[in-house]
């Protein structure tokens, strides 16, 4: 078995510890290391957000892209989220089917999906109940002191 970061010859380690560790100078000097240190703390932070109610990364992406660009054909979400168009079928299902969005047809063009977020995802996009605010990244994780810089 081979050891990670996180793991010792004793087994894992916990994760407080784990952070606690000293990083390498080195690294701490390297400003891509330290946005990178920074990113993965926000992005836990908001996986963890987010998970709470019971969603994930995709789908509140969609309710964030929904809420910024008001209705749009399920395709050019997909373009402006980046994701597979196929994937994201079944990311809108799993937020349609709490209420958050509805796909109608396209008016204007019947082999088109509009997407548009319902009055509960309006509710939810605004603050009320789920919709996490941005996540902090607590200083002490990338202050000047830890990072070996005064």
């Amino acid at each position: 078995m081979s050891e990670t970061p996180e793991d010792g010859p004793g087994g894992t380690v916990g994760q407080a510890q784990a952070e606690a560790a000293p990083r390498p100078p080195s690294l701490l000097a390297l400003p891509s290391y330290l946005a990178g240190h920074a990113a993965r703390i926000g992005h836990d932070a908001l996986v963890e957000a987010v998970g709470q109610h019971g969603l994930r990364l995709p789908h509140f992406a969609a309710l964030t892209a929904l809420s910024d660009f008001g209705p749009l054909p399920q395709h050019v979400l997909a373009d402006r989220l980046g994701f597979q168009r196929s994937h994201l079928g079944s990311y809108l299902d799993a937020i349609e089917e709490r209420g958050l969005v509805r796909r109608t047809r396209d008016r204007a063009d019947r082999r088109r999906q509009l997407v548009e977020l319902t009055d509960e995802g309006w509710r939810s996009s605004a603050g009320c109940g789920w919709w996490p605010s941005s996540p902090r990244i607590p200083s002490s994780d990338v202050s000047p002191r830890r990072s070996g810089r005064r």
